[in-house]
């Protein structure tokens, strides 16, 4: 285990080394890690790593097995998707979200508006097509698709109803903004439902908020958020 640490870490500061966008924080952060588990927890929650993929390291309670996932996926890290094709986009708006800017265009092959990171996009170049999507790219607000996308980056956007105490009222119109519409269930809680990305970074971002919000629906939500929770219990159980 601590050589696979040792590997890690140098592979991900090599990673980091060709990304300037890769903050001198979250590399100390990294070494700064006493757990083995956690440090493959730290680096996957940060790698371009999908959904499916994401969800199977998270659920690993055996941590040299996690860690050797993890070591796969660093190495995969600056390797080109799809065999190095070409994407045609027509650009609509460049978000900044946590160390990292994304580009906002219309894929005219799949009509909807997607997502690059800008530190991972190679030989660029101008064509003289007509840009496309103005109307789809209107029906998105720029900063709720932040809040949603960005800052659960990695999943499929799901509808998702939450329970949660009303003391947790501020921090959900921090991250889903002030038109989310909240049903008081008793005198001392309310429901919500919002749009998000299920992801690790999610489910983490639930879990840190502590016993005062659980999710109720979808039940494909419900039942990503008892596998993180297994998987934690396994890995610190005593």
């Amino acid at each position: 285990v601590k050589a696979l640490t040792r590997a890690l870490i140098s592979e991900m500061k090599e990673v980091s080394e060709n990304n300037p966008l890769f903050s001198e924080e979250m590399r100390l952060n990294m070494v700064n890690i006493d757990h083995p588990g956690k440090i493959a927890d730290f680096i996957a929650s940060i790698l371009s790593i999908e959904k499916e993929d994401q969800q199977k390291i998270l659920e690993q309670t055996n941590v040299r097995a996690r860690m050797e996932q993890v070591l796969v996926y660093i190495k995969k890290e600056q390797e080109l998707r799809h065999g190095g094709a070409r994407y045609k986009i027509s650009p609509w708006g460049l978000v900044w979200d946590d160390e990292y800017y994304y580009l906002l265009g219309y894929d005219a092959n799949s009509g909807i508006i997607k997502n690059f990171r800008v530190d991972k996009m190679l030989h660029i170049f101008r064509t003289s097509d007509p840009r496309e999507g103005a109307e789809e790219y209107k029906k998105i607000d720029p900063v709720k698709y932040s809040k949603s996308v960005f800052g659960m980056f990695g999943g499929d956007m799901t509808e998702v109803t939450l329970e949660a105490k009303n003391s947790m009222a501020g921090i959900l119109v921090d991250r889903f903004g002030r038109d989310i519409i909240m049903i008081p269930k008793d005198g001392e809680s309310f429901t919500c439902t919002v749009r998000v990305a299920l992801s690790g970074q999610f489910y983490g971002w639930l879990t840190a908020l502590g016993k005062d919000i659980r999710i109720i629906a979808p039940e494909t939500a419900v039942d990503g958020m008892r596998a993180v929770a297994q998987r934690l219990t396994e890995q610190y159980r005593p």
